[in-house]
Order: structure tokens, then C-alpha cells, then sequence
């Protein structure tokens, strides 16, 4: 007979598979509390009451109103103003301590704005992966190269906006991590801030979303068609 997981053994097989999404993060790699309190936002932004309990979730979730207001809003500026957003800011300046200053509040409320229509969370799991899935059995992935490219070509932050919304609607519910959605967004700020400019071409935000959709189609579709 098989022995089921211990609830800790649980429990550290999570951690591992945490630690192991944070590493492949590139700003939020060395703020775990950050992105820590990223998805436990997310939780209590997302979940039902009886998914919480599944979870054991610290905290019960809050209204789904917060959630319904952030996927209303058209801007970061209007996403700035709601009560989700202010949550998720004030538990960043929290976890990061004094580094709060350094913060970008246009950047934290586009993660609000997009995390609040991600369905589900899939540790470890990757946008870009996700938008490059097979659509059924077509040999096609759920989104064209196409629109991929229009995403990858976003210049600003509304439009950034505007073009994953409709991504992630068309990935019809699929889980994915808000972890690493939201250190795709802030490392999109970054580079278009001057903040942060990765030396090696491989950690921009342009490769990484191309090697993760494009990996993904590989696995079904040859390169010649």
C-alpha cells in the first residue's frame, strides 16, 4: 500500500516548487516576501470561500466587488483608484520594506489590472507557454504568432494592457502563475523605464516570452509546418 503525503511533506513539496518559480523570475528573484504576498493577493482577490478552505488559505477572500472594479477598469489610473489595487500596494510596500520608495505605481497597477482575469494559479506555470499551447487538435497554437507579435510590440502601459486582457480571454480559463505574470510586467516597466536593461539579450522580456511560446509550439507543430 501507497502512504498518502503527509500534510508537511505537502507543504515542502510546495516550497520547493516555489523556490523554484521564484528563481526563474528576474525583479522579483531576490523580493520572495513580494512575491509571496503577489499570490497570496491573488488568493484572496480570486478564490471562492470553499477553494480557500481547499487551500487553507490565511485570510478569508474578499468581496468578489474588488475583483468585478480592477476588470472594469481602462487605465492604470483608474485601476489606482480602486480598493484591489490599494490592497496589493500597500502589502508590495510591506513586503519590500525600505524599498518601498523604489516602487513604480503605474507598473503595480497594470499587475493588478491583468492578475485580476488570470482564472487559476498553476505553479511555475508561464503566460507565454500558455498563449502557445495546442488549440484542440489543429496543430495550431490557442494564440497566433500574430497576435503574440502585436503583444510583444506594446508601447505603452494601456496598450500593454489592452493586448493581454485580450490574450488571456482567449486562453479561455487556463491556470497559470501570477507570480511570474507579475514579474513579466514589472520587467517590462523596467526595461522601458531605463530602470533595468538586461546585458544578456536572453533575460529581455522579448526572448523569454519568445523561447517560452515558441518552445511550446515545438512540441507539436515542426519547424517546416
Amino acid at each position: 500500500m501507497v502512504e498518502s503525503e503527509t500534510p508537511e511533506q505537502r507543504r515542502d513539496e510546495t516550497d520547493t516548487r516555489e523556490r523554484a518559480e521564484l528563481n526563474r523570475c528576474l525583479i522579483l528573484r531576490r523580493q520572495p516576501a513580494a512575491a509571496g504576498a503577489i499570490r497570496l493577493w491573488w488568493q484572496r482577490l480570486a478564490l471562492t470561500p470553499a477553494e480557500a478552505e481547499k487551500i487553507g488559505l490565511a485570510g478569508r477572500p474578499w468581496s468578489p466587488g474588488l475583483r468585478a472594479v480592477l476588470r472594469r477598469s481602462e487605465t492604470p489610473e483608474a485601476a489606482a483608484m480602486t480598493e484591489g489595487f490599494r490592497r496589493l500596494w500597500h502589502a508590495q510596500q510591506k513586503a519590500v520594506g525600505d524599498g518601498a520608495d523604489n516602487l513604480n505605481i503605474a507598473a503595480w497597477a497594470c499587475v493588478a489590472m491583468i492578475l485580476a482575469d488570470v482564472k487559476g494559479d498553476a505553479l511555475g506555470q508561464s503566460f507565454a507557454a500558455e498563449a502557445g499551447k495546442e488549440q484542440g487538435d489543429t496543430g495550431e497554437p490557442v494564440v497566433s504568432a500574430l497576435r503574440f507579435q502585436q503583444l510583444q510590440e506594446s508601447r505603452s502601459p494601456k496598450e500593454l494592457v489592452r493586448r493581454l486582457r485580450r490574450v488571456l480571454a482567449m486562453l479561455r480559463g487556463s491556470s497559470l502563475s501570477p507570480v511570474l505574470l507579475a514579474d513579466d510586467i514589472l520587467l517590462w516597466f523596467a526595461e522601458r523605464t531605463g530602470q533595468w536593461w538586461p546585458d544578456d539579450p536572453g533575460k529581455r522580456l522579448a526572448f523569454r516570452w519568445a523561447e517560452a511560446y515558441f518552445g511550446q509550439i515545438a512540441r507539436y507543430k515542426s519547424i517546416d509546418g
